[in-house]
């Protein structure tokens, strides 16, 4: 009976259930990776090492997880994980070409099978008009695509912002591991992460949302 009740809540809530009787998604995640043999690496702006935290929080974590790049600075996203700084110039450090060329930069840093990026505005100060404090870009990578999806947390708390980001980048990489497309996003192929015209065309669909 408390089977067939919970199969209803399932079915009624769609991906927004993604395990039962975990601590966190991150559990999940974990098990999931090492149920398909896969690997994940992060590359990290504004959540600072969080999503690597919550995944290496983990026990066995160690077999699906080797590499986490925190890139706060605009320097470091181009060198540890191979941002075009012309890219971050002509679209800001917070837009989508940036969190695509993260993770794809991320994956072919750490060899991984999935890479997932976040850059955003966590606030309280920074922002403006365009990328109000609250706005995420994230970045999910595999098989030569990246996925890119845009949050927008509209109460400027800088723990929360951080906290919403972390937690979405983890459901894109269980996703993936799923081999599955994430919903909301954006798919952009390792061919194009140069190609202005699309990049332009990527970043002017987001702003229009």
């Amino acid at each position: 009976m408390c089977r067939a009740y919970a199969r209803k809540f399932y079915d009624l809530l769609g991906d927004a259930v993604y395990d039962e009787d975990v601590a966190g998604l991150e559990e999940t995640v974990v098990r999931t990776l090492k149920e398909k043999g896969l690997t994940v690496s992060t590359a990290e702006s504004c959540t600072g090492g969080m999503i690597a935290e919550r995944i290496t929080a983990v026990s066995g974590s160690s077999e699906v997880f080797g590499y986490g790049f925190v890139t706060y600075w605009e320097q470091a996203k181009a060198k540890l994980v191979g941002v075009d700084p012309d890219v971050i110039a002509r679209y800001n450090v917070v837009s989508a070409p940036v969190a695509a060329q993260m993770a794809l930069g991320a994956a072919k840093a750490s060899g991984s099978d999935i890479a997932v990026s976040v850059t955003g505005v966590a606030g309280p100060t920074g922002g403006d008009a365009v990328r109000p404090v609250g706005t995420v870009y994230l970045g999910a990578a595999r098989s030569e695509t990246v996925y890119v999806k845009k949050l927008f947390v509209s109460r400027p708390d800088r723990a929360l912002v951080r906290a919403r980001a972390a937690q979405a980048a983890l459901e894109l990489v269980l996703r993936l591991a799923q081999g599955r497309t994430p919903a909301g996003t954006k798919p952009l192929t390792a061919a194009q992460q140069h190609d202005t015209a699309v990049l332009d065309a990527l970043d002017a669909a987001f702003l229009s949302e």
